[in-house]
């Protein structure tokens, strides 16, 4: 999945720090973006964050399933069927999944999206990032876009998992020998 997300972000990232600073506009669109922006620097511009994008993602992907699988584990601990599960409890299951993921992961996306959205050669590395964000902006730089990502983790993780509980419950009804 990060061979396709990465450059998508980087250029969602660019597109919107273009947007956010008034400046002159450099992309018409985001085709056009990530075409400039291979042209300018080849493939690895478009995967400038890979490193952090792992960081982010790895860990943070093991929270959330681990933790949406946990709850959901406490709910039927009494010997109902996963089948039987009420849509509010999946649906709470996957906001706390939702919001545990982006309390780890806030941190390495502001690091991620300041690497991708900067010129060439102004950070030496994540560690870098990391040291001048504090210096320039302090610790709360870290957090900036905090309360706005958990408002969209609850009900955005609530939908998904809701979504994926009744795609499972189809899918057993209609391929039930599967």
């Amino acid at each position: 999945a990060t061979i396709v997300t990465v450059p998508v972000e980087r250029v969602k990232c660019v597109m919107q720090v273009q947007r956010s600073t008034g400046a002159v506009k450099r992309y018409s669109n985001s085709v056009m973006c990530g075409v400039q922006l291979y042209r300018s620097g080849g493939v690895s511009t478009l995967y400038r964050g890979l490193i952090i994008t792992w960081i982010r993602d790895i860990p943070g992907m093991g929270i959330y399933f681990a933790s949406y699988e946990a709850f959901i584990r406490w709910i039927i601990q009494d010997g109902r069927s996963r089948k039987d599960l009420n849509p509010l409890y999946v649906m709470c299951a996957g906001s706390i999944a939702g919001v545990l993921d982006w309390g780890y992961s806030i941190i390495p996306d502001t690091l991620k999206s300041r690497i991708q959205t900067v010129q060439d050669g102004q950070y030496k590395g994540i560690a870098d990032v990391y040291r001048t964000l504090i210096r320039t902006e302090g610790y709360r730089a870290l957090f900036k876009g905090t309360g706005p990502i958990m408002l969209r983790a609850i009900p955005a993780n609530a939908a998904c998992f809701l979504g994926y509980e009744t795609a499972i419950k189809f899918m057993d009804r209609a391929f039930p020998n599967l």
